[in-house]
């Protein structure tokens, strides 16, 4: 922490390390200009009692002159905040209250080694300090080239050119919010150990623990038709690989495999359930109005983490009417025409159920499987094939990705 003559602005071990557990999308059907904290926790709260919920919503407090709207907001030694932006510094000021403490600048400041920073300045050069020129703060450092910083041998220059005066810590008044002091460390960690002990995922360790986060997008659950049915796990965290089961939940005590797609490497996005041909059935046999699990499992060197979302399927109504315009995938073969070996190339931006299969417009027989049904990370994808055996003339490609398919001429010499 910057600052003059604190014991703080030495660097010091911070023990304490934010692990994402889960990522939750809440939908509300009405237009609202901000949430009440008590509101947001009381209607949409997840595991209050084991981990600490953060809401990416516009945080107010409702005043007698109306609605005061916040950066962000948390209830002191509580387990909710929220912040209307995306922002990390926000984040840990927020968390910092969470875990006990207050603002290094008011009332509820509880470190005496948090230094409040606050100066008087006679702006106007007048030689008296009137009461709107005393206790000020400064949120970033201004610029030296500022005229402000070099003002006239008789008037002070402004104190927020000085680092002296910028303050960094996690609940001051600043934009970084990344500087914890040996008190409010000691401060946290004693709030943890006596009232947050379920909260604690790991002590110790080279790694942080693998989390498993699988849940749907509420805007899936609009969509009048269905020719896929996609969740999203791309906010699972601190992992190397994944895998996926899906379970026939009809018996929720005794759930029954029906497939496993892993172990992938990491970097999962989402996962969709399709067809397997241009008919409107599911893949695998898979009925709607059947209760089903999905099942995301990830690990790393410290362990795994599972994470489960029970799902029903609607009716599959699946219109295909060929190739998008849009979306080409990069489908390319080299070389062409080819002889001995060719290479299909694709590019996907997302997670897709795949199949690349070559056929030849004389040969209604001939369908060479050059990579069966699967499941598809976004990437860069090169698929070798002998095309010695092949038909001579014009071969196709087939690309089917989820419900589309997607073609590519070649000419096997």
């Amino acid at each position: 922490m910057l600052g003059p003559g604190t014991s703080s602005s030495a660097s010091h071990c911070n023990p304490i390390r934010w692990v994402l557990k889960g990522v939750y999308f809440h939908c509300a059907n009405e237009k609202n200009n901000g949430y009440e904290l008590s509101s947001l926790l009381s209607t949409y709260g997840k595991n209050i009692n084991s981990e600490l919920n953060i809401f990416l919503a516009l945080p107010i407090e409702v005043t007698n002159q109306g609605p005061l709207i916040h950066g962000g907001v948390a209830f002191l030694r509580g387990t909710v905040s929220s912040i209307r932006a995306l922002d990390w510094g926000l984040m840990n000021h927020e968390l910092a209250h969470n875990l006990g403490n207050g603002h290094s600048f008011d009332g509820t400041r509880n470190c005496l080694d948090a230094p409040k920073l606050e100066f008087d300045w006679d702006e106007n050069c007048d030689g008296i300090i009137s009461n709107s020129e005393k206790q000020r703060r400064c949120w970033i450092k201004t610029p030296p080239s500022d005229p402000i910083c070099n003002l006239a041998p008789t008037c002070p220059n402004f104190p927020c050119c000085l680092d002296d005066f910028i303050d960094n810590n996690v609940v001051g008044n600043n934009p970084q919010r990344n500087a914890w002091t040996n008190c409010q460390i000691k401060s946290a960690i004693e709030h943890i150990a006596d009232y947050k002990c379920e909260f604690i995922q790991q002590v110790g360790g080279n790694c942080p623990p693998a989390s498993s986060v699988v849940t749907r997008s509420p805007i899936e659950d609009t969509k009048e038709s269905h020719c896929s049915y996609c969740f999203e796990i791309d906010g699972s965290s601190n992992y190397d690989q994944y895998k996926i089961e899906i379970y026939n939940n009809s018996n929720p005590t005794n759930p029954i495999l029906l497939k496993t797609v892993g172990w992938l490497s990491r970097g999962a996005k989402r996962f969709c359930i399709g067809g397997t041909n241009l008919s409107n059935t599911w893949q695998d046999g898979m009925l709607p109005g059947v209760p089903y699990l999905i099942k995301l499992i990830v690990k790393n060197d410290c362990g795994e983490d599972v994470n489960s979302y029970p799902f029903i399927l609607p009716n599959r109504t699946c219109s295909v009417s060929g190739p998008s315009s849009d979306k080409k995938f990069e489908l390319r073969v080299s070389p062409n025409p080819a002889f001995n070996n060719a290479v299909i190339h694709y590019e996907l931006d997302n997670s897709y159920e795949t199949k690349v299969m070559v056929s030849h417009p004389l040969f209604s027989s001939f369908n060479y499987v050059a990579s069966p049904l699967q499941i598809q990370e976004l990437g860069n994808y090169d698929i070798s094939i002998p095309v010695s055996s092949f038909f001579p003339g014009i071969n196709v490609v087939i690309l089917y990705v989820n419900n589309s398919i997607y073609t590519e001429t070649f000419i096997k010499q």
